[in-house]
């Protein structure tokens, strides 16, 4: 059990990590995923999240998230 949902996305990459051996996280964009700095590197969303926090984890790329009300 975790005190907060950042801890357990933080949790939850350290063991993908650790399982696959590989550092790079791939998030979707306009994500907000919580307020440690693992979990921050993750958030798409700069002001008022990451403004003067850092540096971040590297190797954090971010996808495209399908936007279904906007769908042509």
């Amino acid at each position: 059990l975790f005190n907060s949902g950042a801890e357990a996305v933080e949790n939850a990459v350290k063991i993908a990590r650790a399982h696959t051996g590989r550092q790079a996280v791939v998030v979707f964009d306009h994500g907000y995923h919580g307020r440690t700095n693992l979990t921050m590197a993750l958030t798409a969303k700069n002001m008022p999240y990451k403004h003067g926090f850092g540096p971040f984890a590297p190797e954090v790329y971010r996808v495209p998230v399908a936007y279904g009300y906007r769908w042509p």
